[in-house]
C-alpha cells in the first residue's frame, strides 16, 4: 500500500512539473506586452494641425494628453534635453509646419553651468529655425520655472534669464508666457509643486496648464 502510495506521489508531481514547464513554454511563446500607447503617439508625424510642447524632463513629464482633452497636443519633451540638443532636433519638428509650438528651454543648461550666452546664443537659433521653417507657426516662449532650496544657488540665474527672454520674445513680437509666479514661495519654487526643488507634482502640472490653456485654446 505504501508503495502504491508513494508512485501515485511521484507520478502527481512529475505531472505537476509537466503542467508547469509546459504553461511557461506556452507564455513565453504566446505573451505580448501591452502596447504602450503614449510612446508610439510620439512617435507618429507631426500633422499642421499638432500643438507641440517642445522641452526637457519637464515636458516630458507634462500629462498633455490628459489635462488637454480633445486638443491635438503633442509631446516632444525629453528628459536631460539642453539647448543644443534641442537645437539639434529642432528642424525634424519646424518641417512638420505645426500649428503651435510651445518651448521649455534652458534649466538644463543652468543647472549644469554651462555659459548662459552660450543658452540664450542657442535659443535664438531655435526660434529663428522655427520660422525659417514654418513661418505660420505661433511660437510661445515659456519662462523658466523657479527652482527649489537644494539649487536655489542657480535662483538668480533663472531670474535674469527669464528676463532676458521676456525683452527678446518683446523685441521679437513673440509671445512670452510667464508662469513661474505661482510657483514662488519666498523667492524659491516652492516645495508643494515638487519633491525634488525641480520637477512638478500632479498640482504643479494643474498649475502650469492654468496659466497655458487661454494659449492652447
Amino acid at each position: 500500500m505504501r508503495k502504491y502510495l508513494f508512485v501515485s506521489s511521484l507520478c502527481l508531481n512529475f505531472i505537476f512539473i509537466l503542467f508547469f514547464i509546459g504553461k511557461r513554454i506556452y507564455y513565453a511563446h504566446s505573451y505580448k506586452p501591452p502596447v504602450n500607447h503614449e510612446k508610439e503617439l510620439r512617435a507618429r508625424p507631426i500633422k499642421p494641425s499638432d500643438i507641440v510642447f517642445v522641452g526637457n524632463s519637464l515636458t516630458d513629464r507634462f500629462p498633455l494628453r490628459e489635462m488637454f482633452p480633445n486638443i491635438p497636443v503633442r509631446n516632444k519633451g525629453i528628459s536631460g534635453n539642453t539647448s543644443q540638443d534641442i537645437l539639434n532636433r529642432i528642424d525634424s519638428i519646424a518641417d512638420a509646419k505645426p500649428r503651435k509650438i510651445f518651448l521649455d528651454v534652458g534649466i538644463n543648461d543652468i543647472l549644469r553651468n554651462q555659459s548662459v550666452d552660450t543658452l540664450f546664443i542657442n535659443y535664438k537659433r531655435i526660434v529663428e529655425t522655427i520660422k525659417s521653417k514654418s513661418p505660420d507657426t505661433k511660437i510661445y516662449i515659456q519662462s523658466l520655472l523657479p527652482v527649489g532650496k537644494k539649487h536655489e544657488v542657480v535662483q538668480p540665474t533663472v531670474i535674469a534669464f527669464n528676463k532676458t527672454l521676456k525683452e527678446y520674445s518683446k523685441k521679437n513680437s513673440i509671445t512670452f508666457i510667464d508662469i513661474s509666479p505661482p510657483f514662488y514661495t519666498n523667492g524659491l519654487l516652492d516645495n508643494y509643486y515638487s519633491k525634488d526643488d525641480l520637477h512638478l507634482n500632479r498640482s504643479g502640472y494643474e498649475i502650469w496648464r492654468n496659466e497655458i490653456a487661454h494659449y492652447v485654446y
